[in-house]
């Protein structure tokens, strides 16, 4: 049995040396921490994902798992959303805000402008397109609306999930496991095997899979580095991450690079909460209103 997780750790102060006691989340990543004594805001170091891993006495929860022992399909999703949750650039409280109403707003299946972005978030058009033109993974048509962003997609893609009566779609197969609980919704999503072009489908809930057919879907993924994400993650990662009818065709299929590995359905699924928890805790993912854009 693995040991129980330390839910304390003293955080040291990178700028002023300060200590202070704090209590950690057990299932996600504190991204900022505010030092008392000299008002840093402190963030994690580069591969890190929490400011506990970087600057503790003890690392966050997740972490300890990990190096403690857990069942294999906690162990496989929290590598991967610890991974993944590493190289996406943090997010303060109001990006958090952006872009979850991003998601929102694309979920209505028309391109998005800052200004209605703005509306939604209740902040100017000139802060919205400042905070968007920093952020990587936001895809625009020509003329500059946005049509895509972190896995979600206006423009047709093999992954296809029909939502509130809308086609929109995913730049990968895991994105069609976790934009579910983003946007408040269930999905029916419609893709392919990538080795055998035979259908898949399931329906996916903000908290749950239903129906996958085949029911031993498996899904490919690899770990780039944070910098390549960043620079370009459907050529870094989504090109590589894909539905297979099951973990041993994907294991046949040669197109997959030499570093990729396969999880369950199960496995992936779990991943995408761990990360959507990782990236928006703060924010306690508010659900949204029925049939809400």
């Amino acid at each position: 049995m693995s040991a129980a997780a330390q839910l304390e750790s003293t955080l040291t102060c990178p700028a002023c040396g300060y200590a202070s006691r704090e209590r950690m989340p057990t299932d996600a990543c504190a991204y900022f921490w505010n030092c008392s004594a000299c008002g840093a805001r402190i963030k994690p170091k580069q591969g890190d994902c929490c400011v506990f891993c970087s600057y503790g006495s003890v690392p966050c929860p997740p972490v300890q798992a990990e190096r403690n022992g857990y069942d294999r399909e906690q162990r496989a999703a929290r590598h991967l959303a610890h991974h993944v949750l590493a190289a996406y650039p943090a997010l303060d409280e109001f990006e958090r805000r952006l872009s979850l109403a991003l998601y929102r707003e694309l979920a209505g299946g028309l391109p998005v402008t800052p200004q209605a972005l703005a509306e939604r978030v209740g902040a100017s058009s000139e802060e919205v397109a400042r905070r968007l033109n920093d952020w990587p993974a936001v895809r625009r048509d020509e003329l500059q609306r946005i049509v895509g962003y972190w896995g979600l997609t206006i423009v047709p893609t093999r992954h296809r999930m029909r939502v509130a009566g809308r086609e929109l779609y995913a730049w990968c197969a895991w994105d069609t496991l976790f934009l579910p609980a983003l946007l408040g919704v269930s999905a029916e999503v419609d893709s392919t095997c990538r080795a055998t072009g035979a259908p898949v489908r399931l329906t996916v809930g903000p908290d749950a899979l239903e129906a996958p057919v085949p029911a031993d879907l498996a899904i490919s993924f690899v770990l780039p580095e944070a910098s390549a994400m960043r620079r370009d993650v459907v050529a870094s990662f989504c090109s590589h991450v894909h539905f297979f009818r099951s973990a041993e065709l994907a294991g046949a299929w040669r197109e997959l690079p030499a570093t990729a590995f396969v999880l369950s359905l199960g496995e992936a699924f779990e991943a995408g909460r761990l990360r959507n928890k990782g990236r928006y805790w703060a924010t306690g993912l508010p659900a949204a209103p029925a049939g809400a854009g």
